[in-house]
């Protein structure tokens, strides 16, 4: 699919360098590993930036994306996406198109001793049902009360065990270790890949793929 590069913007998107990098992290080879579609993260106190590889490695880079460092390898490949878990910013929480038992995979990374990231043994949540495809995960912390701070997950993906269908949203109020059974269905027809996005504290987009006859039809957002 290409080498694995970068191009910035430093106006939300309305001018972009004329130039890419290719990415290097060492002793990971770049061989395209499909970085995308999801977004990377970034923690506010450190700066600190992470992507993640399909081939299981989680990147984390620490000034600004000159250079990247590969974290020991995860029991998990496939596409991803990654998001904080707790207001501290301390553990990321992964979700990943797997293959296994048509459900999607989770994991949690956190740093070690000597500074790198390592990650948990992957579950297999019943709620997450999956064709086999791309989905996306973000995070917030709601507040209920004074001192009293959830850790909420979003997923988006086609939740279907036979088809590339039903794109639907499910939420943990728990940094998911539990889910929604169900979610809330955004489209019941042929759907794909999807990015979330926060649009407010309790607000969220989704766009994905989409269509009445095959799912990629439309590039749709709601």
């Amino acid at each position: 699919h290409g080498l694995d590069m970068a191009i910035w913007s430093d106006d939300d998107g309305k001018t972009w360098d004329q130039s890419t990098t290719t990415l290097s992290y060492p002793p990971v080879s770049n061989v395209g590993a499909l970085v995308g579609p999801s977004i990377g993260l970034q923690q506010p106190e450190s700066g600190t930036l992470f992507f993640w590889l399909t081939s299981g490695y989680l990147l984390y880079s620490n000034d600004q994306g000159t250079t990247w460092t590969p974290s020991e390898q995860a029991n998990m490949h496939g596409e991803c996406s990654i998001a904080f878990v707790e207001s501290s910013h301390g553990m990321i929480y992964m979700n990943c198109r797997d293959g296994k038992d048509h459900k999607r995979g989770q994991l949690y990374w956190s740093k070690a001793s000597n500074g790198s990231y390592v990650a948990s043994q992957p579950t297999y949540p019943d709620e997450l049902t999956d064709p086999g495809c791309q989905g996306s995960v973000i995070g917030t912390t709601i507040t209920t009360g004074p001192g009293i701070h959830w850790p909420v997950l979003y997923t988006s993906n086609a939740a279907s065990t036979s088809a590339r269908e039903r794109m639907t949203i499910h939420t943990s109020m728990d940094g998911g270790s539990s889910w929604d059974k169900g979610g809330r269905v955004v489209h019941k027809g042929p759907s794909a890949y999807s990015q979330l996005v926060a649009l407010g504290p309790r607000s969220l987009g989704v766009l994905f793929e989409a269509g009445v006859k095959n799912c990629y039809e439309t590039i749709s957002f709601a």
